[in-house]
């Protein structure tokens, strides 16, 4: 609740009953969310990470081997006052995604993986992007969802869509792919393995 940035670092394995890493910047003064971690981190009952940030801040998370059993193994909220986020990561397993982002801010959505990301119940990648920047994934590893593999929807003050991916799964209901683009910028869809 103070007003300056908000940093864990851990190297080690870190578990949780309830989530594994949960952090708030929740007044209009706060500034940075930034988390790194090295080692594993496990949520049981909530999420692997998860970042609310409601300060003036950027929030951006670097991580290695996240799981949740039960919601998604990476989430973050941006509120409206918020600046970019940006994700790079390596092996999350979600119960429900893989990784949750969404954004009202005025900065960029940018996500990079690498390694296996799975979301067992829904999708592997679920990026909602509806403030003013534009959004961008390179995943170089498998992305696998039950419902969709990779899902994208921006708002109408949105810019570009850019998605770099090599194999992506979705295991039984929709599609690979999917991104609903109603923003200015273009939408550009690149595929370098197989997409199902």
């Amino acid at each position: 609740s103070g007003t300056g940035d908000l940093a864990v670092t851990t190297t080690g394995t870190v578990t949780g009953y309830a989530a594994g890493m949960q952090l708030y910047n929740d007044t209009a003064t706060g500034g940075n969310i930034t988390v790194n971690a090295s080692g594993t981190v496990t949520g049981g009952v909530e999420w692997g990470i998860y970042a609310n940030n409601t300060g003036t801040g950027i929030t951006t998370i670097n991580a290695t081997d996240v799981v949740s059993n039960a919601y998604e193994a990476i989430r973050i909220d941006n509120d409206a006052s918020t600046g970019a986020i940006t994700v790079n990561a390596a092996n999350l397993t979600g119960q429900l995604d893989g990784i949750h982002t969404t954004q009202y801010g005025t900065g960029d959505v940018n996500v990079t993986t690498t390694g296996t990301v799975t979301g067992k119940v829904e999708q592997g990648m679920d990026i909602y992007s509806f403030g003013s920047g534009a959004t961008t994934i390179n995943a170089s590893g498998d992305i696998i969802g039950n419902q969709w593999g990779i899902y994208v929807d921006d708002s109408s003050t949105g810019k570009d869509i850019t998605i770099n991916a090599t194999n992506v799964t979705a295991n039984l209901l929709y599609d690979g792919i999917r991104a609903w683009h109603r923003g200015s910028g273009a939408l550009t869809i690149t595929t370098t393995g197989t997409v199902t």
